[in-house]
């Protein structure tokens, strides 16, 4: 570009580039923009102007002339490293994964000492879960330029993902040496702390998240969590509070915040929280059923088929993980039960309904007895994951009383593990066990036990939103079935907000017809 046509600018055409981008990098769109032509109009093969045009053109949203001109500035100048490294960032918010490290590998081999180009390579790789290959490159952008602040944040997470926590630890903690107002690094270093077990140094991290960022929900959450982990009860609701405060129809800081009302004797409270809730959302069935568990008084027979389609639907793609993290034995103890009434791995001659399969936790274990598993569950969300894992003949989408009512002496053995916690009367259920059982069959299943604490109930609503049932509620249950009792024991089902959750191992067996009933046991009633 010759100085005459520069001169016809007004500015030097560096000078006028220069103040474009500095617009650009403000905000000021408009004025960034007007430069931008005003260059092209002097010299239309502007490299730089044609590259900073198109990233313009991102900003607002026009995708398609964003990648026209980033691609027109290669042609332009193709050996620009940090136009490759643009064109990476461009591709990787598109989700062009591997366009987007392929550019970044090209702006590496035109310029090798380029950190930023590093940085992205080893974000590409952590998004294809190389977290091996992300370390290589988050390193060397970090021996490149020493006070790197992302590359350190993103070297912290993929040492997180690969197991070496002492190492992520000290990759956030200099993060946040180099800056130290960024909320997110104290965030990621307090869920570390507490994966590592430090507790209260995981609470300072996550009280500065809170502090540089009062909007952060997530990590008023988490600081509900372990706060509540500590049985720091007021402190937990305070954060909680938060969240709700912020997002008021947040499920799981509503729920959360009630349960840890109740569980520090707040149960007034606890209702509330759940009303106004109830009120915000009006359309979830989730908060009108937690508000019958505040009450004394109308407790329903048992949860609502929408709350239970609405609650499992929502965990599905996560419940098996949160279940191991919460102990979870049921599916264990069910299908241990069953081994020990046919104890020959081999047997494969049964029919067996899974009654409220969910993601089939009890499918494999089983199997191995079954000529024919079936499962029958509300949840589409919940079947689609059992049928992930295989090993049934069938899954049925239907409520699981209505289903049994159907099938006449059906199957030799029906389990239930975890399911009839949200049944508060088991009469119904039982009576179709029983006709969908061929004579000699078994039911097992398993219940939350009723707490000690809980004088004169035999069954509760829990502020979980899952009834419970005493020991001689579920015998007097049965009464006219034609079942009777084989087993009832005392098990720990799982764990549930930092305490162990006592439940009934129960094995019921169908009698031949003429067989004495259970007429002399006491019948029962919930509530």
């Amino acid at each position: 570009m010759n100085s005459d046509t520069a001169s016809q600018t007004g500015i030097g055409l560096a000078e006028a580039l220069e103040l474009a981008i500095r617009a650009q990098q403000h905000g000021e769109i408009d004025q960034a923009r007007e430069i931008y032509r005003r260059i092209l109009e002097v010299w239309p093969d502007c490299p730089d102007a044609v590259h900073f045009l198109g990233l313009l053109a991102y900003q607002q949203g026009d995708h398609e002339q964003a990648s026209a001109l980033v691609e027109k500035s290669l042609v332009l100048a193709p050996d620009h490293p940090g136009f490759w490294n643009n064109l990476g960032n461009l591709h990787k918010e598109k989700g062009n994964k591997f366009e987007a490290a392929a550019a970044y590998r090209r702006s590496i081999a035109l310029q090798p000492d380029f950190a930023d180009a590093h940085n992205n390579l080893g974000v590409m790789a952590s998004q294809q879960g190389d977290f091996a290959a992300a370390v290589a490159s988050y390193q060397k952008a970090i021996s490149l330029q020493s006070d790197h602040a992302d590359a350190y944040l993103n070297f912290g997470n993929a040492l997180e993902q690969l197991g070496l926590l002492a190492d992520a630890t000290l990759a956030y903690e200099a993060r946040i040496h180099l800056r130290p107002n960024h909320p997110e690094a104290y965030g990621r270093l307090g869920i570390l702390l507490w994966r590592q077990g430090k507790k209260e140094e995981a609470v300072e991290a996550i009280v500065a998240n809170t502090e540089l960022d009062p909007g952060d929900t997530q990590a008023f959450l988490f600081l509900g969590h372990i706060l509540a982990e500590q049985e720091r009860n007021l402190e937990a609701c305070e954060a909680l509070r938060k969240v709700v405060e912020i997002s008021p129809r947040h499920t799981g800081a509503n729920r959360m915040l009630g349960l840890t009302l109740a569980r520090a004797g707040k149960i007034a409270e606890s209702r509330e929280v759940w009303l106004k809730w109830a009120e915000a959302d009006p359309a979830n069935p989730v908060p009108r059923h937690l508000v019958q568990a505040g009450s004394d008084e109308g407790i329903p027979v048992r949860a609502n088929d929408d709350f239970v389609v609405c609650e499992f639907d929502r965990f599905a793609n996560s419940f098996d993980k949160k279940l191991k993290h919460l102990q979870y034995q049921a599916p264990e103890l069910v299908a241990g039960a069953l081994q020990k009434l046919f104890p020959d791995p081999t047997i494969n001659s049964l029919a067996i309904l899974d009654a409220g399969c969910g993601t089939g936790l009890c499918g494999p274990l089983v199997r191995p007895l079954a000529r024919y598993l079936e499962g029958v569950d509300l949840s589409p969300g919940m079947l689609e994951k059992a049928g992930e894992r295989g090993g049934y003949d069938a899954l049925i989408a239907a409520e699981l009383t209505a289903f049994m009512t159907s099938k006449n002496e059906a199957y030799e053995v029906i389990i239930s593990a975890d399911t009839l916690c949200y049944f508060g009367q088991l009469e119904e259920v039982s009576a179709a066990a029983a006709g969908a059982l061929k004579p000699g069959g078994f039911f097992i299943f398993t219940v939350e036990k009723t707490s000690d604490n809980a004088v004169g109930k035999r069954v509760t609503l829990d502020p979980s939103g899952r009834y419970t049932h005493t020991e001689a509620y579920v015998r007097s249950s049965i009464t006219r079935t034609g079942l009777v009792v084989m087993e009832i024991s005392q098990v720990f089902l799982r764990m549930e907000y930092f305490k162990p959750v006592e439940g009934l191992l129960v094995v019921l067996q169908k009698q031949p017809p003429g067989f004495p009933d259970n007429s002399s046991h006491e019948e029962g009633h919930a509530g």
